[in-house]
C-alpha cells in the first residue's frame, strides 16, 4: 500500500524537519502506519490541566483573538473573523484590536464583566501536503472559550474548549483546555494517531509563547495538574 511505503509518513510527519532519522527508516514506516491505521475511525479526545503566569483575562484575550492566529498558532495559514455578534454591540474582547501586550493588558482588566459573545471564523491549516479551510462558531464567555466546528471537508466533528479560572497567585491561573475531534478522511485520522500528543502539547504550548511575548512574562508558575488525559 502507498501509506505504507517508505517515506510516505516522514513526509507527512509535521514534525518530520526537526526529527533525526531513524536506524531503519523502512521498518519505522511500516510501524508506523500500522498503528496509525488501527484506530483510524475512533474520535480523538484531550483534556488537561495547566497553571500559568498570565491572568485569566490575559490568556483568555489571546485564545479570543482568533484574528491573530496565523502569526503564532502552528500550522495555521490564515485566521479571519466572518462575524461577531454580543449582547452589548459596543463590546469588544480584549486583544481584538491588535494592541501592543501593555494595552492589551490594561484592556483586559478594565473589562470586569465580559458580555457573551458569539463570532464566526474561518481557518486554514496546512503541512506538507496538507491544506485545508473550515469555519467554525466561537462562543465567548467571561470563563470559557467553545469553539465547534460547522462547515468542514477536513473535519466530521471538532469541539475545543478553553475554562479560566483564577491561580493560587496574583497574575496566575488555571488554564483549562478540552478537544474532541474526528478527521473525515481515514488518512489524516491514522496520521493524528500517531502524532496526536506532539500537536496537541505545541498547539497549548503556542498560546502560553504568545502570552509570554505580550506580556513580558517568564514560565515560572506554568506546571501541569495531574496527568494530561487521551481517550
Amino acid at each position: 500500500s502507498v501509506f505504507c511505503s517508505r517515506g510516505f509518513f516522514s513526509q507527512m510527519n509535521p514534525f518530520a524537519a526537526s526529527e533525526s532519522s531513524r536506524a531503519d527508516p523502512a521498518r519505522a514506516d511500516v510501524n508506523t502506519a500500522a498503528r496509525a491505521f488501527e484506530h483510524s475511525n475512533v474520535r480523538r479526545r484531550h483534556s488537561e490541566r495547566r497553571l500559568v503566569p498570565f491572568s485569566p483575562q490575559e490568556i483568555h484575550a489571546v485564545v479570543a483573538d482568533v484574528d491573530q492566529y496565523k502569526h503564532f498558532v502552528p500550522w495555521c495559514i490564515q485566521s479571519r473573523i466572518l462575524s461577531k455578534q454580543s449582547e452589548a454591540s459596543s463590546s469588544a474582547i480584549p486583544g481584538q484590536n491588535n494592541g501592543s501586550g501593555a494595552e492589551m493588558n490594561s484592556a483586559a482588566h478594565a473589562s470586569s464583566v465580559l458580555p457573551p459573545i458569539r463570532m464566526q471564523a474561518e481557518l486554514e491549516v496546512g503541512f506538507q501536503l496538507i491544506s485545508e479551510k473550515y469555519t467554525s462558531r466561537i462562543d465567548v464567555s467571561e470563563e470559557s472559550i467553545r469553539v465547534e466546528c460547522v462547515e468542514s471537508n477536513l473535519f466530521e466533528h471538532l469541539v475545543s474548549e478553553w475554562r479560566f479560572k483564577p491561580g493560587p497567585e496574583q497574575g496566575s491561573a488555571w488554564l483549562d483546555f478540552l478537544i474532541d475531534f474526528k478527521f473525515r478522511n481515514a488518512v489524516y485520522q491514522g496520521m493524528s494517531n500517531v502524532f496526536f500528543e506532539q500537536v496537541v502539547k505545541k498547539m497549548v504550548e503556542a498560546f502560553e509563547n504568545r502570552c509570554m511575548d505580550l506580556y513580558s512574562r517568564t514560565p515560572r508558575h506554568t506546571r501541569h495538574q495531574g496527568p494530561s488525559r487521551r481517550y
